[in-house]
């Protein structure tokens, strides 16, 4: 069968639009509630983090969804291990200096394990649980197929069920095992898994043309959705946080089909940005970070609206990065900052 380039172009260009809107997502968590003083911003803030959640549902969903199109083999996995992990240790390498200064040697002498495990397990700056998260998802994917996509999803709603059902006993429980932040891991460790295998699915099932066709009943599903979530959040009812509710998750399956079934239009921005994403993922946080220690070191309290600052330093502050050594190593840095191809 001859293959429709134009097609794969389209679909190309849909998939950076989503990676666009996600990374868009991802800056506005890490910026809407880190400035929020009163109970006013912080409802505020706290309104715009939930709501951006779908973020790596996204990411994970665009992941499942392009990898259970080709034969994943062992060259495929370790060459998105390389991928994923060599920006990441990257980026982590960073983080420590950034975290313990010149104490890191000190660190890693007396405390080699805690660093191995903050490293391993996606939490050397706080914020990269995805990085562990798609790794066993290659692993996952490496040894089933299409046939076995059901069942995995399958599995993983009977453990979000459960787990959204008997969350604090859950977490009590392991909290006896486990030194880390407990309900971190949990939470995303369950829960994103299902949305990586929803793309395979939904690539594999060939549902695309499906989605297009339905489009009206998504869009009702996405509205229904997010006004139900609303409600909810209004009232301020117990365990709706997007990473670990059935609400939450239910949203975020809705904006993802909603994303996907829309007739988006691109532009040279978006999709710039689009490839870039990963790399802003990894590399935001640290500017983030240097406006909240700052604000700390200098001992001023920076107002709310300081939030929209952060996102947009955030954005276009690694770019900037980006671009200067582009120029300085001739692109050659790349591979160690996660740019797409």
């Amino acid at each position: 069968m001859p293959i429709d380039h134009e097609k794969q172009r389209s679909r190309q260009t849909e998939l950076d639009i989503l990676r666009f809107i996600a990374i868009v997502g991802v800056l506005i968590i890490h910026s809407s509630t880190r400035f929020a003083s009163s109970d006013i911003e912080k409802h505020i803030g706290a309104w715009f983090s939930i709501f951006s959640r779908p973020c790596v549902g996204i990411f994970l969903f665009i992941s499942g969804f392009l990898l259970s199109k080709n034969y994943f083999d062992c060259y495929q996995l370790i060459r998105h291990f390389k991928r994923v992990l060599i920006p990441y240790t990257f980026f982590s390498i960073l983080a420590f200096l950034y975290k313990y200064n010149i104490e890191i040697a000190s660190i890693i002498y007396k405390h080699p394990f805690n660093i191995f495990f903050q490293y391993v397990f996606g939490n050397s700056f706080g914020i990269y649980y995805f990085v562990f998260i798609i790794c066993i998802n290659y692993i996952l994917l490496f040894y089933s197929n299409n046939s076995t996509y059901d069942v995995i999803l399958i599995f993983f709603s009977i453990v979000i069920l459960v787990h959204t059902a008997y969350y604090k006993e859950i977490v009590s429980l392991l909290s006896h095992s486990f030194k880390f932040n407990d309900d971190v891991y949990i939470n995303r460790y369950i829960f994103w898994p299902f949305f990586f295998f929803l793309g395979a699915k939904t690539q594999s099932a060939h549902l695309v043309k499906y989605l297009k066709d339905k489009k009206l009943y998504f869009i009702y599903f996405w509205i229904v959705s997010f006004l139900i979530y609303n409600v909810l959040f209004y009232f301020d009812f117990n365990n709706i946080d997007g990473y670990n509710s059935i609400i939450g998750t239910i949203y975020t399956i809705a904006t993802i089909y909603f994303l996907f079934c829309m007739d988006i239009k691109s532009n040279s921005i978006i999709m710039y940005i689009g490839k870039m994403s990963y790399y802003l993922y990894l590399s935001h946080i640290f500017i983030v970070y240097i406006f909240c220690d700052g604000a700390k070191f200098y001992r001023i309290s920076l107002p709310f609206w300081f939030s929209i600052v952060s996102f947009l330093m955030s954005l276009f502050i690694p770019l900037l990065f980006y671009e200067f050594q582009k120029k300085l190593f001739n692109n050659q840095f790349s591979k160690y900052l996660g740019v797409m191809d």
